[in-house]
């Protein structure tokens, strides 16, 4: 059954008591159940003259245009709905919508909000930290791969230098001659062909790299060696090594045992920095070189101690006078009254006060240690 309203559509019902929906939003079509009028609502006549019920139905079956069925016909409710009220209804779908957006926009915004704020609180002791140990990392990474990569090209050398030498031992002896030669002769052949390989490929020791590197590579050996007598026998030894020849580089290395580094700098009161220094002085130049040190170191002594104790004179004076030189020879009545000035803190180990160059050079260190520290000094005389 169709039913048309307002220029509306409506589908036909599915059936008896169902909800039909409109293909419009402006109505709202309800189908009910329809009673049988003729049955109901009517009381039957009694008079003679009524026609009876069944009678009265066929002729209105026979005369409709519509056939409905007297039974079950649907009825059709219509509920209208304004344009304001559809607008509403798809305002307020919108704004559910954008509402789930904003909320799930402000939960992602909080989130990084709080990580931000972990992020702040971190101390900065503990930031510098990381970074150091990174830093750290990166360098100890950087030297490894270095050092791997230095051992990986010696190994492939010396593999190479090995694999070689074998191999033109090998075709300068015969084959037969080879196989029949004993060990001493292929030792001695070997020998021979490695000393024409220096000659003729310019080997290491010709170079400044390629010394430092073997006298490094054989210090440590001894080095091991020393330790290892000393762990097995009890042996304490000590061993210094400079370079003797002032075009190579300076090298200034000791192996030695606790012990023996114990009576270097104790009973021979040596600083082992001092003494390889000398001995390599005395071993490019001779003793002429080697008094030369000397001599300048003393000098060197008695420049400080000079310009200290006029430093510390000038400052006690004044600027009132302009001091140039210093004079130690009846210095109470030259100095001390002319400025009138007093010494203080002057070592009686060293006896009466005398120039720099009448003291040695142990003596003077001393003595530039007292004046550093201002325990010797002139200062201002008390008054009389």
């Amino acid at each position: 059954m169709v039913v048309q309203t307002h220029s509306h559509r409506v589908a036909p019902s599915s059936g008896v008591g169902t909800q039909v929906t409109p293909a419009s939003s402006f109505a709202t079509v309800m189908s009910t159940p329809l009673v049988n009028t003729s049955n109901c609502s009517r009381p039957p006549s009694t008079t003679a003259n009524s026609t009876p019920p069944d009678t009265l139905a066929t002729r209105a079956r026979s005369h409709s245009n519509v056939s409905t069925a007297t039974a079950a016909v649907p009825l059709v409710t219509i509920t209208k709905r304004s344009v304001k009220a559809v607008h509403r209804e798809q305002l307020r779908v919108r704004q559910k919508a954008l509402d789930s957006k904003l909320l799930s926009a402000r939960q992602r915004f909080e989130k990084e909000v709080d990580g931000l704020g972990k992020e702040y609180r971190k101390s900065s002791s503990e930031i510098r930290g990381q970074a150091l140990l990174r830093n750290k990392y990166g360098i100890g990474k950087r030297k490894v791969n270095s050092y791997n990569a230095f051992r990986h090209k010696q190994s492939k050398a010396r593999k190479a230098s090995k694999e070689s030498l074998e191999f033109t031992a090998a075709q300068e002896l015969d084959t037969t001659c080879y196989q029949d030669a004993d060990a001493e002769t292929i030792a001695t052949a070997k020998s021979e062909l490695e000393e024409e390989k220096k000659v003729q490929s310019g080997y290491v020791y010709k170079t400044l790299k390629g010394r430092t590197q073997h006298a490094d590579k054989v210090i440590r050996g001894i080095d091991q060696a020393i330790k290892e007598l000393n762990l097995s026998c009890g042996v304490e030894s000590i061993c210094i090594f400079v370079s003797g020849s002032n075009r190579d580089h300076s090298l200034l290395q000791a192996a030695y045992t606790s012990k023996g580094i114990e009576f270097f700098e104790g009973p021979l009161k040596k600083n082992l920095n001092n003494v390889l220094q000398d001995f390599q002085t005395f071993a490019q130049g001779g003793t002429e070189d080697l008094a030369k040190c000397h001599r300048e170191l003393q000098k060197e002594l008695r420049d400080q101690v000079s310009a200290r104790l006029l430093s510390s004179l000038q400052e006690a004076a004044g600027p009132k006078y302009s001091i140039r030189s210093m004079k130690y020879e009846d210095y109470e009545a030259r100095i001390c009254r002319k400025y009138n000035v007093a010494l203080v803190g002057w070592p009686t180990d060293l006896g009466k006060f005398r120039s720099p160059t009448q003291i040695g050079n142990k003596q003077l260190k001393m003595l530039l240690g007292l004046l550093k520290d201002d325990t010797c000094r002139f200062e201002k005389a008390p008054p009389k």
